[in-house]
């Protein structure tokens, strides 16, 4: 009887997990509409149908994708840049704004053509697949670097056991540095540091983000949040996203910063 009892129970509950499946697949993934099948099958395409950038495929408008190669033979020309060369990550650092902007993989190509180029992940800013990552200071009382401040440069090319070193003075007695260094892997690491050789104290804080566009943010959002976040007020808000940012210009959270 028990055996008999378990069998019944095991097949009622394959029956639901299968409904509940079938369920959720056409609840979550439906089919699309007969027109749309018939239309993707014949080659062709509503022409107001919109262009979905993604951060997996890049760029996907022909137009943005020679825009970012033009944009790309200039901004990386400026021969100020400091050189990224580590066994498995090429690029530059721009010492204007301290922006780590311009970041390919070596062993890693957009295609499986053998003259396909290296994957690359970081762009400058203002190009169509702006993604870099920018360095500085909070404080009050005290002249900071922003992102226009030239950096003085000390080292390059950046490589394992060959750190690169950006200095700035304000010119009221502070000094402030950021040292670079990186493995032989992915792994890149930001020192900042402040010197305080004026009269008086000086209170600031470091900080780091990396800053992209929304040409190729991800559009699948199932368990990773695409967009800025932050803890304002005691709690972590995820309720804005890149569309939201790039409409309203400027995000104001309320209640104090964690």
């Amino acid at each position: 009887m028990d055996n008999q009892r378990n069998i019944i129970i095991f097949v009622a509950l394959s029956l639901a997990l299968w409904f509940g499946f079938t369920f959720a697949m056409e609840r979550y993934y439906p089919a699309p509409p007969p027109g749309a099948k018939v239309a993707a099958q014949a080659g062709t395409a509503p022409q107001h149908a919109a262009v979905k950038h993604t951060r997996e495929g890049g760029l996907t408008d022909p137009a943005e994708v020679a825009e970012e190669a033009r944009d790309l033979s200039t901004e990386l020309a400026v021969r100020d840049r400091v050189r990224i060369d580590a066994p498995e990550v090429a690029g530059s650092i721009n010492p204007v704004g301290a922006r780590i902007d311009d970041i390919v993989l070596k062993t890693h190509r957009q295609a499986v053509e053998k003259d396909s180029g290296p994957v690359r992940l970081f762009s400058p800013a203002g190009t169509p697949a702006q993604q870099f990552a920018q360095f500085g200071w909070v404080g009050q009382g005290v002249t900071l670097p922003d992102a226009r401040t030239v950096w003085h440069t000390e080292g390059g090319p950046l490589a394992p056991d060959k750190p690169v070193t950006l200095s700035w003075d304000n010119g009221q007695g502070q000094q402030f540095r950021i040292r670079f260094t990186i493995d032989a892997f992915y792994m890149l690491t930001a020192e900042q540091t402040v010197i305080n050789r004026g009269q008086g104290p000086v209170a600031v804080r470091p900080y780091a983000f990396v800053n992209r566009t929304s040409r190729t943010a991800s559009q699948d959002t199932w368990n990773v949040h695409s967009g800025p976040f932050g803890e304002f007020g005691g709690s972590v808000d995820f309720g804005w996203d890149y569309d939201d940012v790039d409409d309203d210009r400027t995000v104001s959270p309320e209640g104090a910063t964690g």
